[in-house]
């Protein structure tokens, strides 16, 4: 009999809805893909002098604070991860034998859905067994780990094609509300930056949730920065 349990995930380039446009469709784009955040960020405002132009959206952040904090109440210390990129998420729901009858009802808070975007990524997870952080939650779903995967995203978030939709092994909920998940007891949460996607400016907001848990906890936390997929290619154990 499959665990069913309720996770929290947290992406915090959430709260960049009003502008996270501006640089979006770039990352993705020579040269831009090539670049580490670090540069990535150096260079996009070389181009453009972003910087002075990006805001987030309080409201959202004080959501965020407000669903966080609630879940760490009932949400044990180990089942806790920060991390700088989402597929980091599969080291705490995929990385040990405890989690082997488990299965996940997932609720991404996200500026992107994160299943896949187009052919090379769906088969990466599909043939390869290859999971980053724009297919991870496709990675769970054809190692039949997702009970039911909602999104909450924002009024300018790009949809997953409805026509795709029936071809996922998992149920989706794609409209996801704040209240729906406001009504959740969890029992993971999982926080990420996602580097390219949250600028730098904006990190203590990030750090101020790591506070929070080491707050409640009474314990540090430390940020993950290994990649599931360790040697870019599979899931192998690292030497």
């Amino acid at each position: 009999m499959n665990n069913i349990k309720n996770v929290l995930s947290i992406d915090m380039d959430f709260i960049m809805g009003p502008t996270i446009e501006l640089y979006n469709n770039i990352i993705g784009q020579e040269p831009y893909d090539q670049y580490s955040p670090e540069d990535f960020w150096a260079k996009l405002n070389e181009f453009m002098n972003i910087e002075q132009f990006l805001t987030y959206d309080e409201e959202k952040l004080l959501f965020l604070i407000k669903i966080f904090s609630k879940a760490l109440a009932n949400v044990p210390s180990e089942n806790i991860l920060f991390a700088t990129e989402h597929d980091m998420i599969l080291n705490l729901l995929c990385g040990s034998e405890r989690n082997a009858d488990e299965k996940y009802e997932i609720y991404n808070l996200d500026h992107h859905h994160d299943i896949y975007y187009g052919i090379r990524q769906k088969e990466e997870a599909e043939r390869f067994s290859f999971a980053s952080p724009a297919n991870w939650v496709y990675y769970l779903g054809t190692n039949r780990k997702i009970e039911e995967y909602h999104w909450l995203r924002n009024k300018n978030s790009a949809v997953f094609p409805f026509e795709e939709q029936k071809d996922l092994y998992f149920p989706v909920n794609l409209d996801t509300t704040p209240e729906e998940i406001e009504k959740i007891c969890f029992d993971y949460i999982f926080v990420c930056m996602s580097k390219k996607y949250y600028p730098p400016k904006f990190q203590q907001y990030f750090d101020m949730l790591v506070l929070i848990a080491e707050g409640t906890k009474g314990k540090s936390f430390e940020v993950c920065s290994t990649p599931f997929c360790w040697d870019g290619k599979s899931r192998m154990p690292a030497k």
